[in-house]
């Protein structure tokens, strides 16, 4: 498809294209060239193919069965590869958050008492939001496990229901693609179970 766009923006047969690191260009004049970013500019395309895309070659492959060694290799396998969790900023806590067990359900009454005698623990309760906090994520989520309380289950069945009856309204009518008889024909599968060996 980008070549064929680079075909009209550059006014030469499709055939005379080659593509190469993200530009498509011609093949006897590689000046003569066009970005990926340049020929679709972040629009929409749609468009119909009139052929197969050629394929190319093995030996025309520059990526695919190459050795290419990764830049982080040797700080991953030495350890010194940093990520969000080895970041630790002056006075950072982290925080384990107490979510329900569910959409729609909500925390009815928690118990931190037990939680907040821990050293060095903060818990933060604002509305329905319960986080307990602490320098290690650990001690965090240890802390969040011990805190007690209610669940309050989301009320949904009434909402359910209208949900499915709005989706029934505007979905489009079934179409089927295949049935049974017609997949275990085309497969030449048997269309009852195979009966057992003994």
């Amino acid at each position: 498809m980008l070549v064929q766009l680079a075909a009209e923006q550059l006014q030469v047969p499709a055939a005379d294209l080659k593509v190469e690191n993200g530009s498509v260009f011609v093949a006897v004049q590689p000046e003569k060239k066009v970005s990926y970013a340049e020929l679709t500019r972040g629009k929409r395309i749609e468009r119909q193919l009139d052929q197969r895309a050629v394929e190319e070659s093995v030996a025309e492959f520059t990526m695919i069965g190459k050795p290419v060694l990764r830049r982080d290799a040797v700080d991953k396998v030495t350890g010194k590869a940093q990520y969000t969790s080895d970041l630790r900023l002056p006075d950072m806590l982290c925080a384990a958050i107490l979510r329900p067990p569910a959409h729609g359900a909500t925390l009815k009454s928690v118990d931190t008492s037990e939680t907040e005698k821990l050293p060095g623990v903060h818990v933060v309760k604002t509305g329905e939001l319960v986080a307990v906090l602490h320098r290690h994520p650990d001690v965090a989520d240890e802390g969040a496990q011990d805190c007690q309380g209610g669940i309050r289950p989301a009320d949904c069945g009434a909402e359910r229901e209208e949900h499915l009856r709005a989706s029934a309204a505007v979905a489009p009518p079934g179409k089927t693609v295949a049935d049974g008889a017609t997949c275990n024909a085309a497969r030449n599968w048997p269309s009852t179970p195979a009966k057992p060996r003994t």
